[in-house]
């Protein structure tokens, strides 16, 4: 495994998949953050982007400054570009995951206080004044990495062992409104070393991945289903995981399979190197839709983008089905390479999204498509994988974009690892018009 995928692993375990959230941003103009260094575990820079019913963009990560203003870790924008100087929860630490509720915005990552207040790991900030709704206080043993919200109740998985005054490993059942763990959901893992990155849900049941070995002592590896009730492991399904040592980066639910990224060779009792497709219902491999990924050492799928016209596949691999670098389109009957689409990247792919026109967003380290300079962003025709003439974005050299968010007008808000845009200083967040041209 590379060096930098190992960097990308670990911040993955951290902070949950790092890809692109696409949503109703309006932010104009230009935006500043300026990153703090926490180290090599912990990602520099805006991480995630999320936009609520008021078109503001909620901004977290790893930061200190907001146009020249002292927000660390999490801010709010306004729709245009000005920072909401009376929303100001203030975590002392890294951001991993932020979630608008009803009555309140979660926060969970690797901070110990909010606004000078103790408050570890998991928080609920008032919406309007980002003040710490004290009344929601899980107190998580360890970090949470990824939240789901559902209707009154969150689901949380992370490394924690005790939550909302229960112990509860790796994954946990909450009252939305307290924090408070709920009655009879206790079977998490119950190996030391397990760890929850990321959750899916349906109708039917919770879907935790991650580096997981059992759930309540039931044999799981890699990822469950599991009650949404009680949290036990639905028997006789998703009872062959990954292989020893295997893990799970991300899950994604399309009608009914289970989509699955990570770091395996064998999943669902097939083998399928780093990434499956699962039946939704038993948790066994689709043998109809087989893996292309073939080299053993640095492949690894890290995101996808299911549609009805075929399966997007995005990560660290240089030979899928022997023919595709970093990017491919599969088929979504068989899983074969889509030979028509040709998307030639020279770096690594992060994060993968379709957007309202159906074409594809991409991000990650890459600096150039089909020969052609794109710099960490760019937009794809989803039938060949060219790149569309009207975008182009250029992010400094060494640099990487986490997340990224499209505005209704077209334009684009990047956050992540870079810093500079165009060649114009642009440290960690920036604006881009529709054709990708920087907006200041």
């Amino acid at each position: 495994m590379s060096t930098r995928l190992k960097r990308q692993l670990v911040g993955l375990m951290i902070a949950g998949v790092l890809g692109m959230t696409l949503g109703a941003a309006s932010a104009q103009g230009a935006i500043t953050v300026v990153g703090t260094n926490f180290g090599f575990e912990i990602p520099v820079g805006p991480q995630g982007l999320t936009v609520d019913a008021a078109g503001n963009l909620l901004v977290y990560g790893g930061f200190e400054l907001v146009n020249g203003e002292l927000c660390p870790n999490v801010a709010r924008l306004r729709p245009d570009g000005s920072l909401d100087t009376d929303w100001m929860p203030m975590p002392d630490s890294f951001v991993a995951k932020a979630l608008t509720g009803t009555d309140g915005i979660y926060l969970a990552g690797q901070f110990e206080h909010i606004a000078g207040t103790p408050h570890h790991f998991f928080a609920k900030v008032d919406p309007v004044t980002g003040a710490l709704m004290t009344e929601f206080n899980p107190a998580p043993s360890e970090p949470v990495g990824d939240l789901i919200l559902h209707g009154t109740t969150l689901y949380a998985g992370g490394s924690f062992t005790n939550i909302g005054g229960q112990d509860r490993s790796f994954i946990a059942r909450l009252d939305a409104a307290t924090g408070a763990a709920a009655p009879g959901f206790t079977n998490g893992p119950t190996s030391g070393f397990a760890q929850i990155y990321t959750l899916a849900l349906d109708e039917t049941g919770l879907y935790p991945g991650g580096l997981i070995y059992d759930i309540g002592g039931e044999a799981r590896a890699g990822l469950a289903k599991v009650s949404l009730d009680t949290g036990d492991a639905i028997p006789g399904v998703f009872t062959n995981g990954v292989d020893p040592f295997g893990m799970i980066s991300q899950l994604r639910i399309y009608n009914d399979h289970v989509y699955a990224c990570g770091y395996f060779e064998e999943i669902g009792g097939a083998e399928r190197l780093t990434f499956a497709r699962l039946h939704r219902n038993t948790g066994e491999a689709d043998t109809n839709f087989t893996c292309g990924i073939t080299n053993d050492v640095d492949g690894y799928a890290i995101d996808c983008a299911v549609t009805p016209e075929g399966v997007f596949v995005g990560g660290d691999f240089t030979n899928y089905a022997g023919a595709r670098d970093y990017m491919a389109k599969v088929s979504l009957a068989s899983g074969a390479l889509v030979p028509g689409f040709n998307a030639q990247l020279n770096d690594v792919v992060t994060g993968l999204a379709v957007l309202t026109n159906g074409k594809i967003a991409v991000s990650g380290w890459f600096t150039s498509v089909n020969g052609q300079p794109a710099g960490n962003i760019t937009v794809l025709d989803p039938v060949t994988g060219a790149g569309d003439p009207g975008f182009y974005a250029r992010i400094s050299d060494n640099g990487h974009v986490a997340a990224a968010v499209q505005a209704p007008d077209g334009g684009w808000i990047a956050g992540g690892d870079f810093k500079q845009v165009h060649g114009v200083d642009m440290p960690y967040l920036a604006r881009f018009n529709a054709d990708g041209t920087l907006n200041t």
